[in-house]
């Protein structure tokens, strides 16, 4: 791949947000992402959780943080002995799971805040992200100050209109499903 690809998710009555996606690091997590948005699975999906100066979370086809595709990938982070070098940044997407290391499937969370040292550590230890914000800083922080409670539950809802993928052309495999 000559150039990462760009995910433009788009938010309902809120705007855009363009991410670089990091083949190089995350090439498990960018196949499965770029697959599912490219066959529609996040059109119309809430952002469930949303906790403020952390993470906006959707992605899950039940709205309750609890559903998936129906299988699971590898997750790429130190942890589970893989050199991913993103960054959990503001402005980064990385993969949701639970406590099982290889649990990710259609989850994702937009990096809110900037993390404090340790807690950047845990993050990038633990979580497999997999692009950076390159664009929409500012709808970031409107989900963050208008959209976000301390405790998750989101103040008002916030859909996804759509995730499109520009691959530059250049045809992405699909992820390896376990």
């Amino acid at each position: 791949m000559n150039k990462n690809p760009i995910a433009t998710i788009k938010f309902e009555n809120v705007g855009e947000i363009q991410f670089e996606l990091r083949v190089d690091q995350a090439p498990q997590s960018v196949y499965n992402f770029c697959e599912l948005a490219n066959n529609g699975y996040y059109d119309g999906l809430s952002m469930h959780r949303i906790i403020r100066n952390f993470v906006a979370q959707g992605g899950d086809p039940t709205g309750t943080g609890m559903g998936g595709p129906g299988y699971t990938i590898k997750g790429e982070f130190a942890n589970n002995r893989v050199d991913n070098q993103t960054q959990h940044d503001k402005g980064a997407i990385a993969f949701a799971r639970s406590m099982a290391r290889d649990s990710a499937g259609s989850q994702f969370y937009i990096v809110t805040g900037d993390y404090d040292a340790a807690n950047m550590k845990r993050m990038n230890e633990d979580y497999a992200a997999f692009g950076n914000m390159i664009s929409g800083e500012d709808v970031v922080d409107v989900i963050n100050n208008e959209y976000a409670s301390n405790s998750g539950e989101p103040l008002k809802p916030l859909t996804i209109e759509t995730i499109t993928i520009n691959s530059h052309n250049e045809t992405l495999p699909s992820p390896d499903k376990l």
